[in-house]
């Protein structure tokens, strides 16, 4: 499904597991790295703010999502595709983000 038909976001998850749970890994692999790049992207721009001040500006559910959701499950994919430099390159770039408390 070429990006240009929809947003590629968190809620495109399911799609891209399908593209993995199928064999179609080149193709999934382009979408987990376009999502792990926007996931890097909001987690470097939460990165700095306490969950005090990312309640107070509206952005917890955003920070949660992506840092219990996104990631867990791009890496996941990631590893699934049967590459290990391609999943290596992800859980680098991901992991460097601990959830707040």
């Amino acid at each position: 499904f070429p990006p240009m038909n929809f947003a590629l976001d968190a809620q495109s998850l399911p799609m891209i597991d399908v593209l993995v749970q199928t064999g179609r890994y080149d193709n999934a692999k382009s979408l987990i790295k376009n999502l792990a790049d926007e996931a890097e992207q909001y987690l470097d721009f939460f990165e700095p703010m306490s969950v005090a001040e990312m309640r107070e500006n509206g952005w917890i559910q955003k920070y949660a999502y992506m840092i219990q959701r996104t990631k867990v499950e791009l890496i996941r994919l990631s590893k699934e595709c049967k590459d290990v430099s391609f999943s290596t390159q992800i859980i680098d770039m991901l992991n460097r983000f601990k959830p707040k408390r």
